[in-house]
């Protein structure tokens, strides 16, 4: 594998492939080539669109994304690492067909988000509304974080949340989770700021940690015990 600039683009390059690593243009559209020396690109690696110009401070302070608005991806993409994140003016962004793996990351701290589309080609992932989910709807990925409102019609169908799935959701207020979700991943709503109420059914299954930390706003979480049928009580008159 070798390390090369190409255009406004520090690539990783192996006999069949190129990833993306870094984007080092100023450019507010951004349009990511779908081949680079006849080559596939078939990944965007983790931190590729921060601004390398301010030193990454991994846990103190702010890093810093370059001003990218909108991003046009090709459909020879596979893999999206977290990629996008702390990118604070992308407004919406289009999954193309071929991507199959999307980092629980790539969209964290896109706080003008409002949107993700998904080719209607792809065979792994679907959206409604400009949300995120697995291709059948039975798993909610990603929520942007500067959606419309969002209430809890966007679990109708939903068996698992994925991990970060509500992460940074402004528009969340409030939120009834179905007994129809079995799973809630990591994070799954943490640094939600408006979010006051959660009621959800006690059987299910909360995976990793950190669900609902640093929701300020939090009251309360209800468990809703759903009754059980009365069965009908049958009298039997002993025999004389």
């Amino acid at each position: 594998m070798k390390q090369m600039n190409v255009d406004n683009f520090r690539i990783h390059e192996t006999e069949d492939e190129v990833a993306i690593s870094y984007y080092y243009g100023q450019d507010e559209n951004v349009v990511v080539p779908a081949e680079i020396h006849g080559k596939p690109v078939t990944c965007i690696k983790e931190y590729a669109f921060y601004d390398q110009r301010t030193p990454l401070q991994f846990g103190f302070g702010r890093k810093f994304c370059v001003p990218i608005k909108s991003v046009c991806l090709p459909d020879t993409l596979k893999r999206m690492e977290a990629a996008f994140r702390d990118c604070d003016l992308l407004e919406e962004i289009t999954i193309p067909a071929g991507v199959e793996y999307i980092d629980p990351d790539c969209f964290q701290c896109c706080y003008n988000l409002k949107a993700i589309h998904v080719s209607s080609q792809n065979p792994f992932f679907s959206e409604k509304n400009g949300i995120l989910y697995s291709k059948d709807g039975s798993i909610l990925v990603r929520c942007p974080q500067s959606h419309g409102c969002v209430d809890s019609s966007v679990l109708d169908g939903v068996t698992e949340i994925a991990d970060s799935a509500f992460n940074a959701c402004v528009n969340l207020h409030s939120i009834s989770i179905p007994n129809t979700v079995k799973v809630i991943n990591s994070s799954a709503f943490s640094n939600c700021p408006n979010l006051t109420e959660v009621s959800l059914h006690p059987d299910v299954a909360l995976e990793g940690a950190v669900h609902f930390s640093c929701c300020k706003a939090l009251r309360e979480i209800v468990f809703i015990i759903p009754k059980k049928p009365c069965r009908d009580i049958v009298f039997i008159s002993a025999a004389r």
